[in-house]
């Protein structure tokens, strides 16, 4: 049996964005989607951990429907 894995302080940053992310309201998390994608590595890696995370789970759907679905 494995043990868990201890949080490290990537861990807790990424935490803390995600629920300050979270908080905003829905224009300005909005417009935060929309600079990050603009960066083509990070849209890269993101469309690469949506992909893997529904090929996991047995789902697969293409990234533009995803993003039709959540914006």
């Amino acid at each position: 049996m494995a043990l868990p894995k201890e949080p490290d302080s990537n861990d807790a940053v990424a935490e803390v964005f995600v629920t300050a992310f979270l908080a905003l309201p829905e224009k300005a998390r909005e417009k935060i989607i929309e600079i990050l994608v603009q960066d083509e590595d990070l849209r890269d890696q993101v469309e690469g951990a949506l992909l893997w995370e529904e090929r996991e789970n047995g789902e697969y759907r293409p990234f533009s429907e995803y993003l039709k679905e959540n914006a």
